[in-house]
């Protein structure tokens, strides 16, 4: 992977990231304040080890002094944990479905939305936030260990972009790999928009982790980028971004492309439903997007310290 390579254009704007982290500590601070347990309770920060610099990591982090041993190169940080922290970790889809829909408002970009928002929840509540973005068939594309702060989650949202750019097949297993980063019970979410073909295994798999995690299924509403235009043709060219191959087809036969997309994303939710897990739907809409990922994590978080 090219990490010097510039950022991808469908990206999400930086100002749209400080838009969302504004709504979220208005939104978070009802939520983290009133007469319950303190997000911040704890002991404080423990060192649990040191490591060279990476993306991600915030200035604080840096310990000067042993730096200088090597005459600051390379940078080293030091390994911060707080007790009374929590871990989420996410698993993103960037599977080439998530290339449907116009320029702008892809189902990708939906995708890095939610990120966007889990992560700076995370960051709010000095929370540890962690990525993996899987392909088609469920395998690892990119991983970051969970870390604090928000300059880690932004170097997550430049992974997942650049994972969804590179359109590579990925290697491992999915649950290990997530498995190997986390030390107790933890926050696991699948943001997906389920239309893979091995989803319903996929799902099998996570629920077989809600017996020590408290895992959580973010499902992105396919149904707008399948809606067929307002043009007067009868007839019309479809791409599947998956095979490459295009299709004309009636544009009756195109309408009911939402619909099929629909039956099968309610059927996925059912499932997962019936196999123990919580599921969230969200479409496009920025507002919607924030307030409903936003009070699901802070109603987790609570339930956690409550707990």
């Amino acid at each position: 992977m090219n990490t010097a390579a510039t950022e991808p254009s469908w990206l999400i704007d930086p100002a749209e990231v400080s838009a969302i982290e504004t709504f979220l500590l208005r939104r978070m601070r009802e939520h983290a304040s009133g007469d319950h347990a303190s997000v911040f309770a704890g002991s404080g920060f423990d060192v649990r080890g040191l490591r060279e610099w990476e993306p991600g990591d915030g200035m604080s982090a840096i310990d000067w002094a042993q730096s200088s041993i090597n005459n600051f190169s390379p940078l080293i940080s030091r390994q911060l944990e707080q007790d009374s922290a929590a871990t989420v970790m996410v698993a993103a889809d960037a599977s080439l479905s998530t290339h449907c829909g116009p320029a702008g408002a892809q189902l990708r970009t939906t995708i890095l939305r939610c990120l966007a928002v889990l992560g700076l929840s995370a960051a709010f509540s000095q929370d540890r936030f962690g990525l993996v973005a899987f392909d088609d068939h469920g395998r690892p594309l990119g991983i970051l260990r969970p870390r604090a702060g928000k300059a880690h989650v932004m170097h997550c949202l430049s992974l997942y972009a650049r994972c969804s750019d590179d359109r590579q097949a990925g290697s491992g297993e999915l649950i290990p790999q997530l498995e190997s980063h986390l030390r107790s019970s933890s926050l696991l979410v699948l943001v997906s928009d389920c239309l893979l073909a091995g989803v319903d295994e996929l799902i099998e798999r996570f629920a077989v982790l809600t017996g020590e995690h408290d895992v959580l299924v973010v499902m992105v509403d396919a149904r707008p980028v399948f809606a067929v235009p307002p043009v007067s043709a009868g007839w019309l060219e479809i791409y599947d971004v998956e095979t490459g191959e295009s299709r004309t087809v009636s544009r009756a036969a195109a309408g009911e492309m939402i619909e099929r997309v629909d039956e099968w994303q309610h059927a996925r939710v059912r499932h997962a439903r019936s196999r123990g897990l919580d599921v969230v739907r969200v479409g496009a809409g920025r507002w919607e997007l924030e307030e409903t990922l936003s009070t699901c994590f802070a109603s987790r978080r609570l339930q956690k310290m409550r707990g």
